[in-house]
């Protein structure tokens, strides 16, 4: 660990790097010690200029960076992970801690199909988001996603994947891409009891929709279970539903599905869900559910 002494705040404070950097500093009367959102740094001191009363030069790999510490006093710090499409909802695994995000874009072709299309049209294919440059001449002529743009696919084309994230490294273990034009609407960590309570992941899916009007010609209950050290997911089955799976969530070892305005019970089958038990009779879509206890259901509508 290396300290170094810089003002912060209008006072004395310390930068702390590690293989995370941390600023401990005095804010009205209070200590604080928080995380920097950034890459390692190396090797650090106070800056100042007129734009940066209170800033610090550091040193991460072989490039000098000039920083400014914003928003001190935050109780909270935030990381981010590039992702494929535009996440939707994601579900806590508290087994192995890991999250499982569904993402999905409309008006938008897959990674296979993108590359198709690329191939096709002779063009080389720009990187993905995320994705870091090297810091030489290789560089040159590379192009990236986020600044050239996609190709749109049209109305009524989705594309959408399962990503299995460890949050704690920000670490990308596994993403499933959905083929046949669906797309992942809702998903659940759900206990189940006639498999011992192990937690299977319930994603929502939705084929060939249309969003004005709502229109799709299939709707699905996927059901995965968590393989190779909790890194990777497999479908067990899938079931069929008459309308948009739009919230689920665990409710007594089984899952409670809003389908389109119906709130069913399943429990799992050697090759489907089972329908067990159903509300029908709701006045608008179901949005989202919440259990509250064992014997009392929050459920959330959209006209």
């Amino acid at each position: 660990v290396k300290l170094f002494r810089v003002p912060l705040g209008g006072c004395e404070g310390v930068l702390a790097l590690s293989s995370r950097s941390w600023v401990v500093y005095c804010l009205h009367n209070t200590l604080h010690m928080t995380p920097l959102s950034y890459q390692m740094l190396e090797h650090g001191c106070s800056f100042t200029a007129e734009h940066c009363p209170e800033g610090l030069v550091a040193i991460a790999s072989t490039t000098l960076r000039i920083l400014s510490i914003e928003k001190l006093g935050d109780a909270f710090n935030s990381e981010s992970l590039p992702l494929r499409y535009t996440p939707r909802r994601l579900a806590y695994h508290s087994v192995s801690g890991n999250m499982v995000v569904i993402e999905s874009d409309h008006n938008a072709y897959n990674e296979e199909e993108k590359v198709q299309l690329y191939e096709a049209a002779g063009i080389p294919p720009p990187l993905p988001a995320g994705t870091l440059l090297p810091e030489d001449e290789e560089a040159e002529g590379m192009l990236m996603e986020s600044v050239v743009g996609v190709p749109r696919g049209g109305p009524g084309k989705w594309a959408s994947c399962v990503r299995v994230v460890e949050p704690a490294q920000r670490q990308t273990l596994s993403v499933l891409e959905l083929a046949d034009n669906e797309a992942a609407i809702s998903i659940a960590s759900v206990p189940l009891r006639e498999r011992g309570s192990e937690a299977f992941i319930i994603v929502g899916t939705v084929k060939d929709m249309t969003l004005h009007p709502r229109q799709f010609s299939a709707a699905f209950l996927h059901v995965y279970q968590f393989a190779n050290n909790n890194t990777t997911l497999e479908l067990v089955h899938k079931t069929q539903v008459e309308d948009v799976p739009t919230a689920i969530a665990a409710f007594g070892g089984r899952v409670l599905v809003g389908v389109g305005k119906t709130l069913r019970i399943y429990e799992m089958g050697q090759k489907k869900l089972l329908r067990k038990a159903e509300l029908k009779g709701l006045p608008t879509l179901i949005q989202s559910v919440h259990v509250v206890s064992a014997t009392r259901i929050v459920i959330g509508d959209l006209a």
